[in-house]
Parts: C-alpha cells; sequence; structure tokens
C-alpha cells in the first residue's frame, strides 16, 4: 500500500511541475499577432477523380493580392475525405494551402466543408478556419490560422493570423 500511495503523489508532484510554467507566462513571452488580409483570384485547378469518389483531389494555384497590389502565390490541395456519399450537409474535404509571400511561405492544414455534388469549382459551405502548421523565411516557426471565405466571384478571402 506505501508503494501505491509514494507512486501518487510522485505523479502529482510530477504534474505539478510539468504545468507550473504554462499559467505563468509573462506579458513579455506572449506571442504578438500579426494579420494578413488577402485575395486568392480566380486561378487554375485540376480535378483528379477517384472512382468512388473518396479520396479525389483537387489541385490549384491563383495570384493573391493585399490591397489590390500582387502580394504572391496561392498553391493547395483538397482531399475528399468524407466517408458518407451524398451526404446534403456537404462533403468533408482535408486542406492543405501553401502562401508564397514576398518574405518567406506559410503553410496551413486542416478539414473544410464543400457543397456537393463535387464541381470543377469547390465551393466552401460556410468560412473554414484552418491551423497555420509552420514557414520559411520571415514566417519561420508561424503558428495561428487561415480563415477562408468564397466570394461571389469565385476568389477566396484568406485572412491569416499569424503567432509571432
Amino acid at each position: 500500500m506505501f508503494n501505491v500511495r509514494l507512486l501518487v503523489a510522485s505523479a502529482a508532484a510530477l504534474s505539478m511541475v510539468w504545468l507550473g510554467p504554462a499559467f505563468t507566462a509573462s506579458a513579455a513571452e506572449r506571442p504578438s499577432v500579426v494579420r494578413l488580409t488577402l485575395v486568392q483570384e480566380v486561378g487554375v485547378d485540376a480535378l483528379i477523380p477517384a472512382p468512388n469518389g473518396f479520396g479525389t483531389v483537387a489541385v490549384f494555384e491563383s495570384n493573391l493580392t493585399r490591397n489590390g497590389k500582387p502580394f504572391g502565390t496561392f498553391t493547395g490541395t483538397t482531399l475528399k475525405t468524407d466517408v458518407t456519399p451524398g451526404d446534403p450537409a456537404g462533403e468533408r474535404r482535408l486542406r492543405t494551402f501553401v502562401f508564397d509571400l514576398p518574405k518567406g511561405q506559410i503553410v496551413a492544414i486542416g478539414t473544410g466543408l464543400y457543397a456537393t455534388p463535387q464541381s470543377e469549382v469547390p465551393a466552401l459551405v460556410k468560412p473554414t478556419t484552418i491551423a497555420i502548421v509552420g514557414g520559411t523565411g520571415d514566417y519561420l516557426g508561424a503558428r495561428g490560422q487561415v480563415t477562408s471565405t468564397r466570394k461571389s466571384d469565385g476568389s477566396f478571402l484568406q485572412q491569416l493570423t499569424i503567432l509571432k
């Protein structure tokens, strides 16, 4: 019985040591937030269908603008991962995005819900947010999120919130 109590006490002490620093960050250690609002223009895309629809890949590339001026390129893929064909709520797709910007790249990954039936131009059902998982150059170690909103002209508003 002594060994069990010692183990429980040791686990509690370890959790206190492990969790302590997470709750004591000073204001100087908190990340700053950088926001970028970009327009992903209508670009070129290709659809690579799978026999049963599951696993269908869309690959696309577009120019990006910021405040109406060129600001890099956008490449991405979506992979149909929905296992419920014909779901009226839409189909789930894994999204991988690369924003190639003047001072480096930002990479984002996550899922989004797309309208069915599948069309040549994927249509998001509603604005969708995915995680920024990294970057290069000035964006080295980037983390944060990207919210994509489809506009009526087929372009997308990409709102990046980057923690630095």
